[in-house]
């Protein structure tokens, strides 16, 4: 099974935490404040093993106006009566033909044990809760200023948020919260190395599993995000001065972090796609960076603020020792890249 992740196309980043007690009949849950979840009951796709499915639980404060570039905030609201966890949550803003983007798409599901990328086999292979969750994707997830007004690695931070939710909330679902493993591909796998390091991380899982993908990949970092974030300001009229057409007069701009935070979400998205020159490449035009500490402050989370590769060759991260993993490579996974060669010529 494979599940693939792009930091500028989410599907899923996937989160196994061993069962530890018999779930109900009933799909329904209550969680440590409260809130009362009302799921499905659904049939995995080979055994036709029985299963429970809650979609579309808030994890995040929807990242709306002051918020969309700031690290995510945590939902908690209390709900009056218990929710229907039926439907799938919003998709965040991606270049997507099938999806209207929306930025309140902070959302997670639940399979408890019992689309091209369905549950339903992870269901068949033994007693494991899945939960996968949306986060800030591309520009809205990645940009970074450079300045530290916009520090960047928002997505991930989103990611960060929904693991500690499922430390606090899994054990509702039967998860065991002493036994998560993060499962990536591709840009997945380099999302759950990264968290390795990362000191927002620490001690919120316990097993990783990565396949075709790490933390220094030669694609992965934005080794000049300030420049990014400039060309991409300029593609969206958010930088220097505005020619007025009927008298030929330039007028002052607004500030340029103004213009990017109430530029529709549709238009962000739309331009993103000219930060990749050709076909896929760069494979991640707009993705983690090191965070600047300059201009920063100080309540807003750094995940990155030095090279992986120095974190790694020092040993000085968090997950060395405590976190077991096991790497690999997926056959055929250089294919696209070469397939996609002959644009070139």
């Amino acid at each position: 099974m494979e599940i693939f992740m792009n930091f500028s196309k989410i599907w899923a980043i996937l989160v196994f935490c061993v069962v530890s007690v018999a779930k109900c009949d009933e799909p329904r849950v209550t969680l440590p404040n409260g809130n009362v979840l009302i799921g499905l009951e659904q049939d995995s796709f080979y055994e036709g093993k029985k299963f429970h499915e809650f979609r579309g639980i808030p994890y995040a404060t929807p990242p709306k106006g002051g918020l969309r570039f700031k690290a995510p905030q945590k939902y908690d609201v209390k709900w009056d009566t218990p929710r229907n966890a039926v439907e799938y949550g919003a998709v965040c803003p991606q270049d997507d033909l099938l999806n209207e983007p929306q930025e309140d798409g902070h959302v997670e599901e639940i399979y408890e044990s019992g689309d091209a990328y369905s549950p339903k086999k992870f269901m068949d292979y033994g007693n494991v809760v899945l939960v996968t969750f949306n986060y800030r994707l591309g520009a809205l997830g990645f940009l970074n200023t450079g300045d530290g007004k916009i520090q960047g690695n928002m997505g991930l931070k989103d990611q960060v948020l929904a693991l500690k939710w499922v430390q606090t909330n899994i054990a509702a679902f039967s998860g065991d919260v002493n036994a998560v493993t993060l499962f990536g591909t591709n840009s997945g796998a380099v999302s759950a190395h990264l968290h390795m390091i990362s000191p927002m991380s620490e001690g919120l899982f316990h097993r990783v599993l990565l396949q075709s993908g790490t933390a220094i990949s030669p694609w992965v970092l934005q080794h000049n995000p300030a420049k990014t974030a400039k060309t991409y300001a300029a593609w969206l009229n958010c930088s220097g001065d505005v020619i007025n057409n009927e008298d030929n007069e330039t007028t002052p701009q607004e500030s340029t972090i103004d213009c990017l935070m109430r530029t529709d979400v549709q238009t962000f998205v739309r331009k993103q796609a000219r930060l990749t020159e050709w076909f896929i490449d760069p494979m991640v035009p707009m993705g983690p960076s090191i965070e600047n500490a300059e201009g920063s402050s100080e309540n807003e989370p750094k995940f990155l603020s030095e090279d992986p590769y120095e974190l790694l060759q020092s040993g000085n991260f968090w997950a060395k020792d405590k976190v077991r993993l096991i790497a690999g490579v997926n056959s055929h996974e250089g294919l696209l890249h070469t397939w996609g060669g002959k644009f070139i010529y």
